[in-house]
């Protein structure tokens, strides 16, 4: 069965789309970049989770319902019905594209950085070929029933792995939470921006604040990846507590 197989029956419940969902905005690369930017960023970072709030009155408040009426399949399925089939063939064909290169840069990263940290003696591209297998393997034998049973596991092992690597630093500095912040204040890591209007610097909120609402709109409502999650929901009451959720494991991740 096509829906079945897509959309895992609509029968998901709001706690496994949560996580998924917050795997299909978070990829390995960039959440492993984050930590550097967010050092550059400073305190500028935390605006971040702010944007994803303030996508959720958009999504959840005009253009979810209109969705979870037509009952579709894919998001580009709206294309159609509202301009004509020549767009959404089109349209999905620059997104499939477009999702190849993301795909292809994920994996050598993630692969090339995990190869090296791990020690991998044989070169990176096994890895990539390992890795891209398995998640064939598992997507095409399970459909969506299986991506978002992986992504529950991938989410749990990263709020583990982040609340140990926290904890595990915590321990070892003297003074606590008083010390980082006089540590922070010192080398200028708490800044929350510059709020003039300036073009030269990436640290303008001005300039920040619309290049980040714009990227998390186009990751919900443009995104056949993201939107799959929440078309796979039964009703918009569960997809309300899953883009909820998603939206908190995000606020939590991200900065």
């Amino acid at each position: 069965d096509r829906t079945d197989f897509l959309l895992a029956g609509r029968a998901a419940g709001w706690g496994v789309l949560g996580c998924s969902f917050t795997m299909a905005v978070i990829s390995g690369p960039v959440f492993w970049a984050l930590p550097a930017a967010a050092y550059d960023a400073t305190f500028q970072s935390l605006w971040m989770p702010v944007i994803v709030w303030l996508a959720i009155a958009v999504v959840i408040g005009f253009i979810l319902p209109i969705l979870q009426r037509l009952k579709l399949e894919t998001i580009y399925d709206y294309l159609e019905l509202r301009f004509d089939s020549a767009v959404r063939v089109w349209s999905g064909r620059l997104f499939f594209c477009w999702r190849l290169l993301v795909l292809v840069v994920a994996f050598h990263l993630s692969c090339s950085w995990f190869a090296e940290g791990g020690a991998w003696d044989d070169p990176a591209w096994w890895l990539v070929l390992w890795v891209g297998g398995l998640g064939t393997a598992y997507t095409g034998l399970g459909g969506l029933r299986a991506v978002v049973g992986t992504d529950v596991v991938k989410v749990g092992l990263i709020v583990v792995g982040l609340m140990l690597t926290i904890g595990g630093v915590w321990l070892q500095l003297d003074g606590g939470s008083d010390r980082v912040w006089t540590v922070a204040k010192e080398l200028q890591r708490t800044e929350w921006g510059e709020s003039g209007w300036r073009s030269d610097t990436a640290a303008s909120i001005w300039g920040y604040l619309p290049h980040a609402a714009v990227t998390f709109l186009l990751w919900y409502l443009a995104d056949q990846t993201v939107a799959q999650r929440y078309l796979a929901a039964s009703s918009l009451a569960i997809f309300r507590r899953s883009f909820l959720l998603q939206a908190a494991l995000v606020a939590l991740l991200l900065p």
